[in-house]
C-alpha cells in the first residue's frame, strides 16, 4: 500500500514539474486558451490509445480557430509517436485538420505534450468538434481528469461519448 501511494505522490510531482516546465516553455509564446479541462487526473490513466480507439474528447470552442493542442500523455512501453486530428461534430466526422507528428518519449508519470498545427483549424463557435489523438507507432495512454468537469463535450471511448468523463485537455492559439 505505502509503495503505491510513493508511486502515486512521484507520478503527481512529475506531473507538477512537467506542467510547471510547460509554463515556462510557453512563456515565450502568446498563448490563448479556448477550451480547457485541466483538472488533476485521478486514479490510473486507464485510456489506452490503442485499446479505446476511436478515442477522443469533444469541445465546443468559442474561438475561430486553432492551431495547437495540449494532452496528458503517458508511455510506458519505449516511446510513441502522436498525432492528433480535429473533427468536425463525432469522432466519425469529417477530418478538418491533423497536427505534425509529436514524438512522446519513455516516462513513468504522465507528462504534457504539445500538438501543433502547421496550418491553423478553422472552427465556427459555438459548434461541436472532437479532438482525436491517434497513435502513429508505439504505445500511449491518454490522460484522463476521470470526472466530468467540463460542460462542452465528453470523452469518447470505442466510438462512444463517456459523460461521466473527460481527457485532460488545452486547446488554442498561440502567437510568437
Amino acid at each position: 500500500m505505502i509503495s503505491r501511494v510513493l508511486i502515486y505522490c512521484f507520478g503527481l510531482l512529475v506531473l507538477i514539474i512537467s506542467l510547471a516546465s510547460l509554463a515556462i516553455s510557453l512563456a515565450k509564446v502568446r498563448m490563448v486558451f479556448d477550451q480547457t479541462n485541466t483538472g488533476l487526473p485521478l486514479g490510473t490513466l486507464s485510456q489506452n490509445a490503442s485499446n479505446f480507439s476511436p478515442l477522443g474528447q469533444s469541445f465546443t470552442p468559442t474561438l475561430t480557430s486553432l492551431n495547437f493542442v495540449n494532452l496528458l500523455l503517458l508511455t510506458d512501453n519505449g516511446g510513441a509517436t502522436v498525432e492528433v486530428n480535429i473533427r468536425l461534430g463525432s469522432i466519425s466526422g469529417p477530418i478538418l485538420g491533423t497536427s505534425q507528428p509529436t514524438v512522446i518519449p519513455f516516462s513513468i508519470a504522465p507528462s504534457v505534450s504539445s500538438f501543433r498545427f502547421s496550418t491553423p483549424v478553422t472552427l465556427i463557435a459555438g459548434d461541436l468538434y472532437v479532438i482525436e489523438p491517434f497513435v502513429v507507432c508505439g504505445h500511449t495512454l491518454i490522460g484522463s481528469t476521470q470526472t466530468n468537469n467540463y460542460a462542452g463535450g465528453n470523452q469518447i471511448l470505442r466510438g462512444i461519448a463517456q459523460t461521466n468523463n473527460d481527457l485532460w485537455f488545452q486547446e488554442g492559439i498561440s502567437e510568437p
